[in-house]
């Protein structure tokens, strides 16, 4: 024989080799598991090797064609949403979802505290004397001369507050019962301070007042406490009368329940 013709001899011969191998393995661990009786031939022996490599086979190739089916049906399905989203996000006039904003109801709404302030006579003290000991509160004590307590800062009433209110705390001392303190305020669009309230007599302990807002719903407001003494001339008993106004903690509370 040829050199050529041994080439090509031994180039067929390895693959049959290693063909055969796995069905001589699989021949060994049946002949573990395969009895050989003394009338049982070889024949027998080599037919059920191939029952069983049979079923080892068909069972192998079902599991790898239902794991095929389930990932193509999950790329498929992948594919589909992918494809939505897209769609969704360059369809003209489409934008992403937005939550929705959360609008507080007006008891969740915080009182504005006004503490910005133009005064004109009133004198800012911290006493023994104020709503709580200690504390800074102002106090209106001239007996002669108008003063004023102004809010620097105008207060937009918004029409979503059910019952908006000017409170505050306040005590007063008179030697007469006749006014001498007004509650007013500017009012945007409007000429000249809009006088609400009336204070006067005597209610020497701390108390709680207020003044409905309702009325300037959708406008901005300022608020000036007014003292103003007695201006009779002629008898020097009305000038020099003695008139204190205590005044702290005024804010505008969107939603007051009034006693």
């Amino acid at each position: 024989m040829s050199d050529q013709h041994k080439t090509i001899h031994l180039h067929w011969a390895r693959p049959s080799w290693i063909m055969l191998l796995p069905i001589v393995l699989f021949g060994a661990m049946l002949a573990c598991e395969i009895p050989f009786g003394s009338d049982q031939s070889l024949q027998e022996t080599v037919n059920a090797m191939s029952v069983q490599s049979t079923m080892i086979a068909e069972s192998t190739n079902a599991a790898l064609q239902f794991q095929g089916t389930l990932i193509a049906g999950q790329a498929t399905q992948f594919a589909q949403q992918a494809a939505a989203t897209q769609d969704l996000l360059t369809s003209p006039g489409t934008e992403a979802p937005v939550a929705p904003a959360v609008t507080p109801s007006p008891s969740e709404v915080p009182p504005v505290i006004i503490i910005d302030w133009s005064t004109a006579g009133w004198t800012l003290s911290k006493s023994d004397e104020c709503h709580k000991p200690g504390d800074m509160c102002w106090i209106g004590p001239n007996y002669k001369e108008k003063c004023s307590l102004t809010s620097k800062t105008s207060v937009f009433i918004d029409p979503a507050w059910p019952r908006p209110h000017l409170v505050y705390w306040n005590r007063y001392y008179s030697e007469q019962t006749g006014n001498f303190g007004y509650i007013e305020f500017d009012v945007e669009g409007q000429a000249g301070w809009d006088r609400r309230k009336k204070i006067g007599g005597t209610d020497d302990q701390w108390h709680q007042g207020y003044v409905d807002l309702k009325d300037f719903s959708g406008k901005n407001i300022s608020v000036r406490f007014f003292f103003e003494p007695d201006t009779r001339t002629g008898d020097l008993t009305y000038i020099y009368i003695r008139r204190t106004w205590y005044l702290q903690d005024v804010q505008v509370v969107p939603d007051y329940s009034a006693p």
